[in-house]
């Protein structure tokens, strides 16, 4: 019986020492393998981590998602997740990760943060600024403190109907030929020579005090693409001298607007009045649309008709029909800016002496300048022909037309949210007409210094 026992333990041992070595390789296995898991998981964070900071979003979030995979726990894995998520516009992801660090850490300021940050995004507004409120609960740093601010501000305009800006400007011209005289006091005609008298015999110059006002009104439903916008403009000026030149003009513009993600349409209501010296002048009533559209990050396109109905109150059979086309793009260079418009212009008056077709080009540069400066500079030529013969002349009248200028303007003063300004402007503007009728040739030099405020 012992020597049965003996063999029975013998037997038993062996075997316990097989099922050690399997559970002893086992551990090993396991050990390794969780290693090479930690080791994989690391590294994919390591470089995510590089890649985020070095703004290669794109690269650091396939890469924070295989450490998550591996991880799923990972609660810094999880926020840096989150973070790229946010940074290549995946916003759900983004929630998906913050969300599960709030689950851990219900108090966490910064996940709430960019919890706030990821729902304004989605345009959730209610959510976004729940969380924005909570952060400042906290009392953060004043610099952050002063993002949730601007944020907050962002959210209640958003959800504003009415919105309003305009500018005041006052300004002194001088301009060195107020009544656009002939360059040459003696004109040919069908009957001779002709001298001409009066204010328009030889250039006049004066100083001009104007003021002018502008208001837009735009009127949105919130979370719509359809607004209504108004813009009202008041032109005064007065002259020092010449008094019978002093000028109103008021104009309106009104109608519905589309604002889509790429491009705008607006249909418009148009009315102008023009008064020279408390006498009126002209009133225009008419339509215009616009349509603008981004072709690319730098590019805008612009295009505009206008049809308008004339009448002139102190020239017979002038009243007149007027159709404008506008086709003008614009182009986007850092501090620069570019545009040129192409314009084709037809009049049709009641009497055709007065009836025209026009067409020009313009353009000009602006450009960013430090020290709250800007600079601009423009020239534009307009070719002008009219139907009829002028019986005088015996000839068609054709004129060509050049404006050049330059400006230069600081901007003195602005409020802590940008959305005020007090600019002090200086501009030079040069004219040129020339004309196959000498009586219709002239140049003109405009200087002007003004204050502006915009609100």
């Amino acid at each position: 019986m012992q020597t049965i026992f003996t063999v029975h333990r013998n037997r038993n041992l062996k075997r316990a020492a097989k099922i050690a070595n399997v559970i002893a390789i086992g551990l090993v296995l396991f050990c390794s393998t969780a290693g090479a898991v930690d080791s994989e998981r690391s590294a994919n964070f390591e470089q995510g981590l590089m890649d985020f900071k070095a703004s290669n979003y794109e690269d650091a979030y396939t890469l924070f998602l295989k450490a998550f995979e591996l991880d799923p726990g990972n609660l810094t894995i999880n926020f840096y997740l989150g973070r790229a998520a946010f940074e290549i516009g995946n916003y759900e992801m983004a929630l998906m990760a913050f969300e599960r660090i709030l689950i851990a850490e219900p108090e966490s300021i910064r996940v709430k943060l960019e919890m706030a940050r990821t729902y304004y995004r989605l345009g959730l507004r209610e959510n976004a600024r729940q969380y924005f409120e909570e952060v400042l609960d906290s009392r953060p740093p004043a610099t952050v403190r002063r993002n949730i601010e601007i944020y907050l501000n962002d959210l209640a305009v958003a959800e504003k109907s009415h919105f309003f800006n305009g500018q005041i400007a006052t300004a002194w011209d001088w301009d060195d030929n107020v009544y656009v005289a002939p360059a040459n006091d003696i004109v040919d005609t069908v009957i001779g020579e002709i001298r001409l008298t009066g204010k328009s015999g030889k250039p006049i110059e004066d100083l001009i005090f104007n003021a002018t006002a502008s208001v837009n009104h735009t009127y949105r439903p919130p979370d719509s693409t359809y607004s209504w916008s108004t813009t009202g403009d008041v032109y005064q000026a007065v002259y020092q001298t010449e008094s019978d030149l002093d000028t109103l003009f008021l104009a309106l513009n009104t109608g519905p607007e589309a604002h889509m993600k790429k491009y705008m349409l607006g249909l418009h209501g148009l009315a102008n009045y023009l008064a020279f010296d408390r006498k009126r002048f002209l009133q225009t009533v008419g339509i215009e649309a616009v349509f603008g559209i981004m072709l690319g990050p730098h590019t805008l396109l612009n295009l505009s008709t206008k049809h308008e109905n004339k009448t002139y109150y102190q020239i017979d059979n002038r009243d007149s029909l007027n159709s404008n086309l506008t086709v003008e793009p614009v182009f986007l260079f850092g501090a620069n800016r570019i545009g040129v418009a192409a314009t084709a212009e037809y009049e049709s008056a009641q009497d055709d002496i007065y009836s025209y077709k026009q067409g020009g080009a313009r353009i000009y540069f602006e450009r960013l300048l430090p020290h709250d400066m800007m600079f601009l500079g423009y020239y534009e030529y307009r070719y002008r022909e009219f139907e009829n013969q002028e019986l005088l002349f015996d000839k068609t009248r054709k004129d060509n037309l050049h404006y050049a200028g330059v400006g230069l303007s600081k901007t003195i003063w602005h409020a802590p949210d940008f959305r005020q300004n007090l600019s002090l402007r200086f501009n030079y503007r040069y004219v040129r007409s020339d004309s196959n009728i000498a009586l219709y040739e002239y140049d003109k030099n405009v200087m002007s210094a003004s204050l502006a405020y915009t609100f």
